[in-house]
């Protein structure tokens, strides 16, 4: 099952600027990023698509939030005629844990490359878009991340917890592991694996991060705003340290 949510690019700001689209599936952790201008119907229809096709296994189910960008005719259209086999399930009103997966990508990932920069110029296209793609590719094929397997009170009062954690495995290396995935496809992919260069890939990152961010903050100075601050510290430690000499 893949979870889906939007996360607005505004800064507190008033519409229009661009959303992210984030879809996560729930057990193999593989996560599809993409940018829409707004999250009206179609643009939100328009990027789910592609999407969904770029999961290396077939999708069955998808758990959206009771967003409107996504329960619409037009979004709904689109699973009847393009994906007749997905069942589509919309979270309880007010329950972000309900898609609680997607929503920890959105922090831990899209929150702390782009922190809560006003991305309100649509000139930026196409960057956004190739932004996502890179993000993807590199998370999916090169970052490991954790499930949580138990959660156990650590005092009779519940006042903290016990969190236990399984290996750090890569998506790739879970969906692998989940057998979801046809052999070949999963060759196709740690082929791709193979051929990027991590280091150019996240320096590319960074470029598309800077390019984007300081786009926004001269938008917003022409505007008479505040910039907004540059990613955080933890990232650009990262991209410092993983930038090509």
């Amino acid at each position: 099952m893949v979870q889906v949510d939007t996360l607005a690019h505004g800064g507190g700001c008033p519409e229009p600027f661009f959303h992210s689209i984030d879809i996560t599936d729930a057990m193999t952790q593989w996560t599809e990023f993409d940018f829409t201008w707004c999250r009206g119907a179609e643009a939100v229809k328009n990027a789910i698509g592609p999407m969904l096709r770029r999961f290396p296994f077939e999708v069955r189910r998808v758990h959206p939030d009771g967003g409107g960008e996504f329960m619409n005719g037009a979004v709904l259209s689109l699973f009847a005629a393009n994906f007749p086999e997905v069942e589509v399930f919309r979270s309880r009103p007010s329950r972000p844990n309900d898609n609680c997966r997607v929503e920890q990508k959105n922090g831990s990932i899209l929150r702390a490359w782009l922190g809560k920069t006003h991305l309100d110029d649509r000139s930026l296209e196409p960057a956004p878009h190739e932004l996502a793609r890179c993000l993807s590719l590199y998370h999916n094929l090169f970052v490991p991340c954790k499930k949580l397997l138990s959660k156990t009170p650590g005092d009779k009062l519940h006042t903290s917890y016990k969190h236990v954690y399984d290996k750090p495995k890569t998506p790739l290396e879970r969906c692998r592991e989940s057998g979801l995935c046809d052999a070949g496809r999963i060759a196709e992919l740690e082929n791709l694996r193979d051929k990027i260069n991590v280091i150019r890939l996240v320096a590319k990152i960074k470029s598309l991060v800077k390019t984007v961010v300081d786009n926004a903050n001269n938008a917003r100075g022409a505007a008479g705003l505040a910039p907004q601050p540059s990613p955080p510290a933890s990232v650009s430690r990262l991209l410092t340290n993983a930038a090509p000499s």
